[in-house]
């Protein structure tokens, strides 16, 4: 028995976990639970090193060769072999664009999401794209959310279709993590070592000082020792009360739908139902180094310029007394959720007539529970919602400060563990007949404005069938109604772009392109911002 025959006897006959039914069960027309990539070459691909990658995909990750199926109120579905006559070369859709413009190419990419899987076939397909500008090729890769989750999706088509050597990216986070631990060893190793000097020293002289200048510096050593043991407390008790105050707002979000069977009013809803066709765009590439630029000089509360003389003293006493764990350090997720933001917030006062629900705005968070070494094809996936205030006009380093303690109340949240392990993975598995019914499902899936994921993609140039993929963008499923899906991904060592995927409704046209191009001005103005401070 061959390795490939192995894996499939063990997919075979599985029951789908909770997290995987679910995204069946809670599936509509009009948002579909898919998963798609798009790959930008320069030339035109070998159709038969195409198929050959295809065919080392199915072998080597059998759910792109098994169909689940037999789903009962009491257990999910199995896997199952597809029709006798299926073929994997029946995936593949070659097509050619009437013009070799960008929007046709989104809108050809926009218009195969919104077509439904069939029901008795593997839940993906490839899409191989000619007729762009300068004799450039396409590849559009689409799945059901089902098979896996969007990282185990990625780095199983990646390490089985291109160049992609997940080994030596494993070989590689390894040498990062033992890089770092001897950075942290060598740091601490310094501190012990000054602080032998500095009692040395304080020992040699120790004869020749007063009595006085000795208990002066022993109530000087107490005083930071209490200064900086209050700033720890208070740190601790103001994560407490923001952890405490986010959890239950979460739990008034589940609950609120279920005692009143509506939902608060929506800055992008709209009268009728949600219409299946969708528009998609995405953003010029932007540079990781930017990044790197923004989190240099937005790591403090309040750049030095702005900073008053007491501010400065306190600022200088805070760094002896606290400790590095606690000072701000922004993230790539933090600084993409600021600029989102102030795109969304732009864009209602630039297009939008009424402002008056220009409040708030509510971002799904993708969490994943993988551990970062893991490849599988699987959903470890789940998230939590963050509302965040657009209406203050407050400067970008408060902006940012309050989105990374916002975030930091997510990542420290104990629910989505629970929602994840406990009510998907053991309740729905083994009773899928409690999913709410579609009227509830709609009142939970309008809540939010948008969802952004981010998705570290391979950071060195790899190709597929021989060529070089010269731009790669994705897209998370559209959580409900009139809400936005935001992909963000790095790639390439210093390249990340952001895709966006929207409702086709005439009362917002063009939404998705509107925001692509105020997220991308509004980075640059940050990237601007950023130079001037550093």
């Amino acid at each position: 028995m061959t390795s490939a025959q192995i894996l499939l006897s063990r997919e075979l006959g599985q029951h789908l976990s909770g997290m995987e039914n679910l995204f069946f069960q809670i599936e509509h027309p009009s948002r579909l639970m898919t998963i798609c990539s798009l790959w930008e070459f320069q030339r035109q691909l070998d159709m038969t090193l195409v198929t050959k990658a295809l065919a080392d995909l199915c072998s080597q990750h059998p759910r792109f060769a098994l169909v689940p199926k037999y789903g009962t109120p009491l257990e999910t579905p199995i896997w199952c072999r597809p029709p006798q006559n299926w073929s994997y070369k029946d995936h593949i859709v070659v097509h050619t664009l009437a013009k070799p413009t960008l929007a046709c190419l989104q809108d050809y990419m926009a218009n195969q999401y919104a077509i439904p899987f069939a029901p008795n076939q593997p839940l993906w397909q490839l899409h191989y794209i000619t007729g762009l500008a300068g004799g450039r090729t396409a590849i559009l890769w689409k799945a059901h959310h089902s098979l896996s989750d969007g990282i185990g999706c990625m780095l199983s088509v990646f390490s089985s279709t291109t160049s992609f050597n997940h080994e030596a990216q494993l070989n590689q986070f390894h040498q990062r993590l033992q890089q770092s631990r001897q950075k942290a060893a060598a740091a601490q190793e310094r501190q012990k070592a000054a602080a032998a000097a500095t009692a040395a020293s304080t020992q040699d002289h120790g004869d020749h000082q007063s009595i006085f200048m000795v208990a002066l510096g022993g109530l000087w050593s107490f005083f930071v020792f209490l200064v900086s043991w209050v700033v720890s407390v208070g740190e601790w008790m103001r994560r407490v009360a923001d952890q405490v105050i986010h959890d239950l707002s979460d739990v008034a979000v589940l609950v609120m739908p279920l005692l009143f069977r509506r939902t608060g009013a929506h800055a992008l809803m709209y009268d009728g139902a949600q219409p299946t066709s969708k528009r998609i765009a995405w953003t010029p590439d932007m540079s990781f180094s930017d990044v790197r630029a923004i989190q240099h000089a937005f790591s403090l509360r309040k750049p030095p310029h702005e900073a008053t003389g007491w501010e400065r003293v306190w600022r200088s006493f805070a760094r002896r007394v606290s400790s590095p764990r606690h000072r701000q350090h922004c993230t790539l997720n933090d600084i993409m959720v600021l600029v989102f933001c102030r795109a969304f917030r732009k864009y209602l006062q630039q297009y939008h007539a009424d402002t008056s629900l220009l409040s708030k705005v509510r971002i799904v968070v993708p969490l994943s529970f993988r551990h970062p070494l893991d490849a599988s094809m699987a959903n470890k996936v789940t998230g939590d919602m963050v509302e965040i205030d657009i209406t203050d006009n407050c400067s970008n380093h408060a902006f940012l400060h309050f989105i990374h303690r916002r975030m930091m109340t997510i990542k420290r949240s104990i629910l989505p563990y629970i929602v994840y392990h406990v009510i998907t993975q053991r309740i729905l598995r083994y009773f899928p007949f409690l999913v709410p019914p579609r009227f509830w499902q709609n009142m939970y899936t309008n809540l939010p404005h948008a969802i952004i994921t981010n998705i570290s993609g391979p950071q060195e140039r790899i190709t597929f069938a021989g060529e070089p993929i010269e731009r790669f963008c994705a897209l998370p499923p559209q959580p409900g109604k009139s809400s936005i899906s935001v992909g963000l991904v790095s790639y390439g060592g210093d390249k990340i772009n952001v895709a966006m995927l929207t409702d086709d409704h005439p009362e917002y046209k063009d939404l998705a392109h509107r925001l692509c191009d105020l997220f991308y001005s509004e980075f640059n103005a940050l990237v601007a911002e950023a130079s001037k401070i550093s």
